[in-house]
């Protein structure tokens, strides 16, 4: 980097002594990476009553559509369940109800919840034999690799709750790690909750202990909230008031929310789900400069229907076919023209 010039140093405002310290460049990092989630997320939750309106409940569908593999069915030829009209539900803004869908078309997943495999992310490699997830080199536990895949997958389906946008945000941090040595994605123990700790020190059950530590809740409110472990009793309480204050308005139209247990006022963090410590655990990726996210060496498959991953190695026929139902959907759309 070159000298300032003596005609720079000359200008109102310049400040020879002004730096910046390693502690704020960290919170602008912690700042700019909260941004960027809340920028993703910008479909919201299924858990805000203001994605909710905001969306039309959009937001409750995208959830349910792309953490579980399915397939559209068109209701004449299947019987209509109460959850295909409830997972394509719109929001009545005059009523202020969430509305069961009657249509002609619905997602549906199969089995879901019972077996492993409808749930799970489907992911494949751009590009066949470049994987650094299963490389050897980068030496990934499970944890690691569920957590990036689960990134991956918010980042396509635009849209979470606590833990997808928790993903993302230790993906980020992962990927920018200068003055950071430990990322925690923690959950509560008084409600369903999550947060992302970095740079945590002493016991996770004593925040007093944390030394100079932040924690990031990428949900509450429009714009999440980052706050020192030293603000972390009054915080929480905030955190807490705001889900609960959620769980009432979405019960208000029709939608149930696991409750809070507010006989134990104490809160406390439990179990730390994901932990990662940029100095040990190497970034996945084959480039360093330029940068190659681990987004770049794969594809989410949870963003098609199960039909198209079904028919991948043909993938002509598929689409033809896929052509060909979707005439009979235009058809209607015009008809309501």
């Amino acid at each position: 980097m070159g000298c300032i010039s003596s005609k720079f140093k000359k200008q109102p405002g310049y400040n020879q002594n002004f730096f910046i310290s390693d502690r704020d460049k960290l919170k602008m990092k912690l700042n700019s990476a909260l941004k960027y989630v809340i920028d993703t997320c910008v479909l919201g939750a299924n858990n805000k009553i203001k994605d909710i309106e905001k969306t039309n409940a959009w937001s409750l569908f995208q959830q349910y559509r792309y953490n579980a593999q399915g397939q559209y069915f068109k209701t004449n030829l299947h019987p209509v369940t109460y959850e295909d009209r409830y997972t394509n539900a719109l929001f009545d803004q005059s009523l202020r109800k969430l509305i069961p869908r009657i249509g002609n078309w619905y997602y549906r997943t199969k089995n879901k919840y019972k077996n492993s495999d409808e749930i799970s992310i489907m992911y494949r490699c751009r590009q066949v034999g470049i994987s650094p997830l299963s490389d050897p080199k980068f030496n990934l536990n499970d944890l690691h690799i569920n957590l990036l895949i689960a990134a991956m997958l918010t980042m396509e389906k635009r849209q979470g709750n606590c833990l997808d946008r928790l993903y993302l945000l230790a993906k980020y941090l992962w990927e920018n790690s200068s003055g950071i040595n430990r990322i925690e994605i923690f959950s509560t123990t008084t409600f369903d909750h999550c947060l992302l700790v970095v740079n945590r020190l002493g016991d996770s059950k004593n925040p007093s202990t944390w030394g100079d530590a932040w924690i990031i809740d990428a949900w509450v409110k429009d714009k999440g909230m980052i706050f020192h472990a030293s603000e972390f009793k009054q915080k929480i309480k905030e955190i807490k008031q705001f889900a609960k204050l959620q769980i009432k308005k979405l019960k208000d139209i029709g939608i149930s929310q696991c409750g809070i247990h507010y006989q134990d006022t104490k809160e406390v963090l439990d179990i730390c789900s994901y932990e990662i410590k940029p100095t040990i655990d190497l970034y996945p990726t084959y480039s360093t400069s330029p940068f190659y996210p681990i987004e770049f060496y794969y594809i989410i498959d949870n963003i098609y229907p199960k039909d198209f991953n079904n028919n991948i190695s043909n993938i002509v026929t598929y689409l033809d076919l896929h052509k060909e139902k979707f005439k009979e959907c235009q058809h209607e759309i015009n008809k309501r023209r």
